[in-house]
């Protein structure tokens, strides 16, 4: 295969959607002993194949000399002679020859698709890193910051272990024991009945079991408790507690990794797989970014009446501090008070418009 620059595979057009109408298309079969050169492919199968399309017609092929194929290559060989195969019949019109030209070209597809995914990275780089800046300048983050600092300096403990369940987005448990009245009922009845069977004994046969230690014991009333687990609902407001996944700290991974995004031309010797890595770093940065401003401005749920009444609950008995979160948002711990206003709810801030397009680039790449 004839070596292509960067620059030029960016620009070339592969694909032919109609390849019977290519022009100078020749209609001989070629000669097995020039070496082709793979310059396009076709793929026109119908949605459902031959099943849900029986009147579809195939693309004609050189090699079978008819219409058999749905898919295939667009060669030239050394006579500047254009011609279409199906890619099965590629590797038996011309042998192993075939099967090298044809993973080279499949090389140039993969390449010239990650070209088109750099371009179109360093197409946005620029406005990204700006509009980046001004996610660091905008103050619902800030504000953010400065309520979860004042959470940990009131109630450090209850952070702590809101931190925990935050990271695997776990929901508020709360464990008990409650009196099993059940079981205590069933004790009860078995109790009546061993009496009953005592009682019908002859005066004899009840001396006889006293002195031998089997007549009926006091009824014993001791409560039975059994274990209970109530689900109170999942936590909310995560990204109070993710400071590690703030919006802020995952900005900064992916301004760091739109750093080697440069023009096509400074790629040069750069592999594929060094090319997939810079744009894996990059779509996974930007994800992280996108969940990030999700549950980062959703920290003010964490403040919403009822949700605090359940983590209330669920602290309840925790080690010897206490914390209560009521309506008017005063917390209690270990008898000190301290006042908390809750975050505004639904926060407006500033969205990145390049960060959308990236991700939309890397989905439909």
């Amino acid at each position: 295969m004839r070596p292509i620059s960067d620059e030029e595979l960016l620009s070339r057009q592969f694909r032919y959607e109609d390849p019977e109408s290519i022009p100078g298309l020749c209609r001989d079969r070629p000669d097995q002993n020039l070496d082709p050169e793979i310059v396009g492919f076709y793929e026109v199968r119908p949605f459902g194949g031959r099943a849900a399309n029986p009147d579809a017609p195939y693309v004609w092929c050189c090699h079978c000399q008819k219409p058999t194929h749905w898919g295939g290559r667009v060669l030239k060989d050394k006579t500047d002679s254009t011609y279409i195969i199906g890619a099965d019949c590629g590797r038996k019109h011309y042998g192993d020859k075939f099967v090298v030209i044809d993973r080279a070209f499949n090389d140039q597809l993969a390449r010239q698709k990650l070209l088109v995914r750099w371009s179109d990275a360093h197409a946005i780089r620029d406005q990204l890193l700006a509009e980046i800046k001004q996610v660091f300048s905008d103050p619902t983050w800030a504000e953010i910051e400065k309520k979860r600092a004042e959470l940990k300096r009131v109630a450090p403990d209850v952070v702590y272990r809101l931190k925990a369940l935050a990271n695997r987005a776990g929901s508020l448990i709360v464990r008990d024991q409650v009196r099993d009245l059940a079981a205590e009922e069933q004790r009860r009845q078995s109790h009546d009945r061993a009496v009953a069977v005592f009682k019908a004994l002859s005066k004899w046969e009840q001396r006889e079991r006293r002195r031998d230690g089997l007549a009926p014991a006091d009824l014993d009333e001791t409560p039975i408790l059994k274990d209970r687990e109530q689900n109170l609902g999942p936590l909310r407001g995560l990204g109070l507690f993710l400071e590690d996944r703030d919006v802020r700290a995952e900005a900064i991974k992916l301004r760091d990794a739109m750093g080697p995004i440069g023009t096509i031309s400074k790629l040069g010797a750069v592999r594929n797989a060094e090319i997939t890595r810079t744009l894996r770093r990059i779509t996974d940065a930007a994800t992280a970014l996108r969940s990030a401003f999700v549950e980062t401005a959703a920290s003010w749920r964490f403040f919403e009446p009822d949700h605090t009444e359940a983590v209330e609950r669920w602290y309840a008995g925790s080690r010897h501090s206490t914390i209560a979160i009521d309506p008017l948002s005063t917390v209690y711990r270990a008898g000190a008070l301290a006042r908390i206003v809750p975050l505004p709810p639904r926060p407006t801030y500033f969205d990145p418009p390049a960060l959308k397009t990236l991700l939309a680039d890397g989905q439909t790449a």
